[in-house]
């Protein structure tokens, strides 16, 4: 089902194997805790105060995936 949709790379689509597994613990290292995740506060401050128009979602899906994908440089 997850494959006819285009989401078979989804987390939570994965079927159990090594790819969920490795998935899973580096999910959990990222954003496994508070301290975590104060990386993400200021984006996901400015990403809420952008409006998203219904229309230009329908004419083009693929550009609000693409914002929402926006990923902030973590310290290693």
């Amino acid at each position: 089902m997850a494959e006819l949709v285009g989401l078979k790379d989804i987390l939570t689509m994965l079927p159990y194997g090594n790819s969920l597994r490795s998935n899973r613990k580096n999910f959990q290292r990222l954003v496994g805790s508070r301290a975590a995740m104060k990386v993400f506060h200021p984006i996901a401050e400015i990403e809420n105060l952008k409006p998203i128009d219904s229309s230009s979602v329908l004419a083009e899906p693929a550009e609000l995936i693409e914002r929402s994908t926006i990923t902030p440089e973590l310290d290693s």
